[in-house]
């Protein structure tokens, strides 16, 4: 379920202060959330000065060892990503570092999706030792492929270097592995991407080698890209990165990115971590999902104008189909759920797109707020793939483990796994969960809590609330952009949209009058009258339109009654 709770407003003299230098109440009440309370605060949270040094990673030294080594004998280096936006990532900035800066003999292998899965493939490993690789780096991957590696290394010449930041199955690899969570030598960092332990890696390359940081500088917009589109955690480091990264997309993108903003019609100038997480991040997936997985990959490399012009329309191009598939198996799912005792969502079906079934697990998620696992089966391969998403105390990965026996392979995060199953079928994993369900998470209720700042006013919501609001940015996980609720009795009320899919409020507050709007939320319809007294929860925003700047609400919710208070 999904609750929201209003933090109580305070009267303290610093809080008092803190209103007449913000010119308002809603905004000083984010500010304290934030733990920001004086100037000097405001400056800290502000700066660009927090990154860790360079050597904090373990084992840096023995990359840049082996590294040198391979160098030195004109090895023939592939870099092993994956087809996520932080796999392009994290495989574009190794490759260009590895070819453009140290001028090694450098390639890029990015596994199928459908056909390979994710991680570290046997007949890939095999093949590539047999065409002359001398050393492999994965990156975004290979954590969990311990056994794997010990098994090619012994067998073939190829030496194995692994990045990655995922959590790691029994033991580590035994070779050169650069891991923010490596047992005994945790990062004071620990939740960053593969692409900005890549990033890092190259940070201290250059360091050791007596580089200028032009390099990792040119492309810590790419790295920053990363943290949002894999959902890290933005507060301190990660924080300071993205912030970087914004600073550049907004001045002096890369290429790949500026075509990819130019595609889809995001000006320079305003891109914020929420349009890397839900225009450019998609576009970036979706190579990986349903297209050519090279595709980004060679977006975030080239240096030619054209070449990226075209891969950018592609990639454009395999987005928009892979919102008609998510729209279609998305139907099919909510229709196959079945809910495990109030705490978890499962479904399943037969040939469904095995690229797009994360993205639909994320939906029925949010829609139904409880943690979603959805399984594919493909009976003529007899193969069965899915994806988990999770939210608060439930570790969807650590669920896993728990019946590891039914998974080939499996692996993910906190909050999102993937796997393939032994059987073909969802039957068996269905009973497992089940039986897990019930008989280790009977107190685990799956509530997703939402904090409310605090209520504001229409005549809050100035051009100095936007700029002292926009100081915060930017948003996202752990840091995430403050919910506000307004309060006020319906003027008027309709549908919008070519479908009349969209609804539109116009609250009459204390304040004044507010236009609210929901979109893609019609059935929010049914619990809105005229004359109404209505409590919306959402965000304010500030849009421009034909010249002249306009003030709405962004609605995520109608609550019923009043909000409930905690301090």
């Amino acid at each position: 379920m999904r609750q929201y709770l209003l933090k109580k407003q305070l009267n303290s003299p610093e809080f008092v202060e803190l209103t007449n230098q913000l010119q308002s109440t809603a905004l000083a009440a984010v500010y304290f959330a934030k733990g920001i309370k004086t100037q000097e605060q405001l400056q800290e949270f502000s700066s660009y000065s927090n990154l860790l040094p360079v050597d904090e990673l373990y084992d840096l030294d023995g990359f840049l060892k082996r590294v040198l080594e391979h160098q030195e004998k004109n090895s023939k280096i592939v870099v092993y990503g994956d087809y996520d936006a932080d796999g392009a990532v994290a495989a574009s900035i190794l490759w260009r570092f590895l070819s453009k800066v140290l001028k090694l003999t450098a390639t890029v292998y990015i596994p199928d999706r459908h056909e390979e899965g994710y991680g570290l493939n046997r007949t890939a490993l095999e093949t590539l030792a047999t065409q002359g690789v001398d050393l492999l780096i994965t990156v975004d991957c290979g954590v969990r492929d311990a056994v794997l590696i010990k098994e090619i290394t012994e067998k073939t010449h190829m030496e194995i270097i692994v990045t990655d930041h995922h959590q790691a199955g029994e033991s580590f690899p035994a070779c050169v592995t650069v891991h923010p969570m490596y047992p005994g030598h945790e990062s004071t960092n620990k939740y960053i991407s593969g692409g900005v332990v890549v990033w890092k890696i190259c940070r201290y390359l250059e360091e050791k080698l007596k580089l200028s940081h032009d390099f990792t500088e040119s492309v810590v917009d790419l790295a920053g890209t990363s943290l949002v589109t894999d959902i890290m955690p933005l507060k301190d480091e990660n924080r300071v990165i993205l912030r970087k990264a914004l600073r550049k997309l907004r001045t002096q993108p890369s290429l790949g990115l500026r075509v990819l903003m130019e595609n889809a019609q995001v000006k320079q100038e305003d891109i914020s971590a929420y349009h890397l997480g839900y225009v450019i991040g998609p576009r970036l997936n979706a190579s990986g999902r349903i297209g050519d997985q090279y595709a980004s990959t060679r977006l975030l490399s080239t240096d030619n104008e054209s070449v990226a012009r075209k891969l950018a329309g592609e990639i454009a191009n395999i987005n928009s189909k892979r919102q008609e598939i998510t729209k279609n198996i998305y139907a099919l799912a909510d229709q196959a759920k079945i809910i495990i005792a109030d705490k978890l969502l499962i479904t399943a079906g037969e040939n469904w797109d095995d690229g797009v079934v994360g993205l639909v697990a994320g939906k029925l998620m949010n829609r139904y707020n409880l943690p979603t696992i959805v399984v594919t089966m493909d009976p003529h391969k007899k193969l069965a793939k899915g994806s988990a998403r999770s939210f608060g105390e439930l570790n969807i990965t650590e669920l896993f483990e728990k019946i590891a026996y039914v998974f080939s392979r499996y692996g993910g995060h906190h909050n999102a796994a993937g796997f393939t199953l032994r059987q073909p079928n969802a039957e068996q994993l269905i009973s497992e969960i089940s039986t897990i369900i019930t008989k280790e998470y009977n107190e685990y209720m799956p509530t997703l809590i939402r904090f409310i700042a605090a209520y504001v006013l229409p005549s809050e919501l100035t051009e100095n609330f936007f700029v002292k609001l926009q100081v915060l940015e930017p948003f996202g996980q752990e840091n995430p952009e403050p919910l506000f609720a307004v309060k006020g009795k319906v003027a008027q009320f309709s549908t919008f949209g070519q479908q009349g899919n969209h609804l539109r409020i116009l609250l009459q507050t204390e304040g004044g009058e507010i236009k609210a709007l929901a979109f893609d939320r019609v059935e929010l319809l049914t619990r809105v009258e005229q004359g109404q007294e209505l409590v919306l929860v959402g965000r304010p925003r500030q849009d421009e339109y034909q010249g002249k700047k306009q003030i709405s609400f962004f609605i995520e919710e109608i609550v019923e009654g009043n909000l409930k208070e905690i301090d």
